[in-house]
């Protein structure tokens, strides 16, 4: 997987470990070798327009309800999707007391019933002073019709 443009101070790390923070990615049209899965990024940011501020993820499968759920992030047009070859993942952290926060996508995977993508929250240790709120989320299109299972983990980042 490949991404050209990072808006956090994680970069380094996110370079190193070879994924992928999703706080500013442009859209792009990737797909990872060994599972064959293709992918874009529609959106992604850490200050939606609207929210109600509680972490979700959510698949979404017509064009109507992406629009309305993109209508809370951006004022940006929505994308045509074909819902007949993709789905729409929706991965909102909701409201975060510090701009340190980072999503970071791990992986997507498929096997023979379904899809599996694996993100990460990045969360800021102790020595983290940052005192903005932030609100990281990101819609991805995938290309498959397969049943979408969505695996999170949690990691602590060092602003040091």
């Amino acid at each position: 997987m490949s991404f050209y443009y990072f808006s956090r101070p994680t970069l380094a790390i996110c370079m190193a470990a070879g994924v992928l923070t999703l706080n500013g990615c442009v859209a792009t049209d990737d797909t990872d070798s060994s599972t064959d899965v293709s992918y874009s990024i529609l959106d992604s940011g850490t200050d939606p327009i609207n929210t109600d501020e509680s972490k979700f993820t959510k698949v979404i499968y017509n064009q109507y309800d992406y629009e309305n759920e993109l209508a809370y992030y951006t004022t940006d047009d929505a994308d045509d999707i074909d819902f007949d070859t993709h789905r729409v993942v929706l991965i909102d952290l909701g409201e975060r007391d510090s701009d340190e926060y980072a999503l970071t996508l791990n992986d997507i995977s498929s096997s023979d019933n379904a899809v599996t993508l694996s993100y990460t929250i990045s969360v800021p240790d102790s020595t983290c002073t940052s005192t903005t709120s932030t609100n990281p989320y990101a819609l991805l299109s995938l290309k498959t019709t397969k049943e979408v299972l969505i695996k999170e983990s949690m990691e602590t980042v060092s602003c040091n």
